[in-house]
C-alpha cells in the first residue's frame, strides 16, 4: 500500500508547487485509489468466482455468468449518480464524498464473506449481486464527484492535469487490485485459492475503508460550492433543473464518456481473463502484465491532461479516438500470437491510446455545466457510460466471442465506440479556456 501512496506524493510534488493543495489534493486521490481497489477486485477473481458460484462444464457459460453480476453492478451507478449528486449539489461535495467511500468498503468486506455454491447452491448468486448492487451505488455518485472535486479546486489553468489525476488515481486503485491479486495468485496454492485464499483482498477493504473515510472528512469544502452557499443560491432540486435545463448536453456526455468507458474495462478489467481464458496464457503472468501496462498507463496521464490545457481537450480527444480507429484491430492480431512480447506490446499501446480520452473527458463534462447543478450534471453522464458500455463490456466481449468465435471481437466494439466519440467532438464545443460558472 505504501507503493501506492508513494506514487500519488510523487505526482503530487512533480505538478503543484502549493504544497497546501494537499489538503484536498492527496486525500481526494488516496481516496479514490481505495475506492477503485475494492471495485476491480471481483474482476480479477472472475476466474474464480465463476467456478466457486457458476460451476459448469463449459468455462465460456460461467464466465458469461459471472462477469453478468459483474455488470449487475453498473446498474445501479446512474441511481448512485442522481442520489450523490443530489447531495452534492444540495449539501456540498466533501461529506457526500466520505460517506460513500465507507459504502463502498462495506459491501467488497461482505463478498469476502459470502458462502459459496458449494454451501448454498444457487441461492448463492443472491448476496453476490447483492453487494456487487451496493458497489454499484457507492461508486455512481462517489468518483464522479471526486473528479467535480478536483477539478473546481484546480483553477483556470490546470483543470485538465486534475482531470488526468482523478483517472490516474482511479487506475492506481485497479493496478493496487491487479497486484494484490497477483500476489494472492502466487502466494497461494490453486487448492488453498479456490478454498479460501481468494477471501483474503476482499476482507482487507476494512481497513482500507477506514483509511479512505478518515482522509475524506480532513478535505475542505470546493471554493465553487462555498461561494455557491455564500451567495444562497443553492438549488432545492438541483436533479430537476439539470435534466429540464441541460438534457441536451448530458446526452452528449453520455455519448463522449463511452469509449473511455468501454476501453478501460476491456483493457484493464476483462483483459487478464481474455488471456487467460482464451490465450491460454498463466493467470499470474496474464495479471503481472496488466500491472505493467496500467503503471505505464498511469505514468503517462498526467501528461496528457497538461497538455489539454495547453492545446485544448478537443484536439486530445480526436488523437484518441482516431488511434482506436486505425490500430484497435492490427494491435489485436499481433496479440494474438500469444507470445508474451507482442501481449506486453498491443496492450501498452493501446493503454497510451486510452490515455487521450480518459484523461481529458471528465474535465469537458465538468466545465459544460454551472457549479449548482454541477454534481449531478457530471455524475450522471459519466455513469450511464459506464453502466452502459463500461459494466457490461467483460459480459458482451464473452459474449460476442463465443457466439462470433471469433477473438478478435474486443477490437471492433472499440472502433465502433471511437466512431461515436469523433461523431460527438464533431458537434460540441471547446471548453479548456471557459471560466468555471
Amino acid at each position: 500500500m505504501g507503493f501506492f501512496i508513494f506514487i500519488v506524493y510523487n505526482q503530487f510534488y512533480f505538478f503543484e508547487e502549493n504544497f497546501m493543495q494537499k489538503k484536498f489534493l492527496v486525500p481526494t486521490l488516496i481516496g479514490n485509489i481505495l475506492e477503485f481497489y475494492d471495485y476491480c477486485l471481483y474482476a480479477y477473481f472472475a476466474s474464480v468466482i465463476a467456478k466457486l458460484f457458476f460451476p459448469s462444464s463449459d468455462k465460456s457459460t460461467a464466465l458469461i455468468a459471472a462477469f453478468s453480476v459483474f455488470a449487475v453492478g453498473f446498474l445501479m451507478r446512474p441511481l448512485g449518480a442522481i442520489l450523490f449528486g443530489y447531495l452534492g449539489d444540495r449539501y456540498g461535495r466533501k461529506k457526500t464524498l466520505a460517506y460513500g467511500i465507507i459504502l463502498m468498503a462495506s459491501s467488497t468486506v461482505f463478498v469476502g464473506c459470502l458462502p459459496t455454491y458449494a454451501t448454498l447452491g444457487a441461492f448463492a448468486i443472491v448476496p453476490l449481486v447483492l453487494c456487487r448492487l451496493i458497489q454499484g451505488l457507492a461508486v455512481g455518485g462517489e468518483f464522479s464527484g471526486s473528479l467535480v472535486y478536483m477539478i473546481e479546486h484546480a483553477g483556470n489553468k490546470r483543470r485538465g492535469m486534475y482531470s488526468s489525476l482523478g483517472i490516474f488515481s482511479a487506475n492506481v486503485g485497479v493496478l493496487f487490485a491487479s497486484c494484490v491479486a497477483t500476489l494472492i495468485s502466487k502466494i497461494f496454492s490453486e487448492p488453498e485459492l479456490y478454498a479460501w485464499g481468494w477471501r483474503v483482498p476482499f476482507l482487507l477493504g476494512t481497513f482500507l475503508g477506514v483509511i479512505g473515510f478518515y482522509f475524506r472528512l480532513k478535505m475542505p469544502e470546493t471554493p465553487s460550492f462555498a461561494a455557491l452557499k455564500e451567495s444562497q443560491t443553492i438549488l432545492q432540486n438541483p436533479v430537476r433543473v439539470a435534466f429540464q435545463q441541460n438534457s441536451f448536453q448530458i446526452l452528449k456526455g453520455i455519448l463522449l464518456a463511452s469509449l473511455p468507458a468501454l476501453g478501460s474495462y476491456v483493457l484493464f478489467t476483462f483483459f487478464p481473463t481474455y488471456l487467460h481464458t482464451y490465450l491460454g496464457v498463466p493467470l499470474d503472468k496474464a495479471l503481472l502484465i496488466n500491472s505493467f501496462v496500467l503503471l505505464l498507463n498511469i505514468t503517462t496521464l498526467p501528461f496528457i491532461g497538461m497538455l489539454s490545457d495547453r492545446y485544448g481537450r478537443k484536439p486530445i480527444l480526436i488523437l484518441g479516438a482516431i488511434g482506436f480507429c486505425l490500430f484497435s484491430y492490427p494491435l489485436f492480431l499481433f496479440i494474438l500470437s500469444g507470445k508474451t512480447f507482442s501481449i506486453l506490446i498491443g496492450q501498452s499501446v493501446l493503454a497510451i491510446l486510452l490515455c487521450f480520452v480518459t484523461s481529458v473527458a471528465p474535465a469537458v463534462l465538468v466545465e459544460l455545466f454551472p457549479t449548482n447543478i454541477r454534481y449531478t450534471a457530471v455524475s450522471f453522464p459519466y455513469n450511464v457510460a459506464n453502466s452502459v458500455f463500461g459494466g457490461t463490456a467483460p459480459m458482451v466481449v464473452a459474449y460476442l466471442i463465443a457466439n462470433t468465435g471469433s477473438l478478435l471481437a474486443p477490437s471492433f466494439y472499440l472502433i465502433a465506440a471511437s466512431i461515436v466519440m469523433l461523431m460527438i467532438l464533431l458537434n460540441i464545443r471547446e471548453t479548456y479556456q471557459l471560466q468555471l460558472a
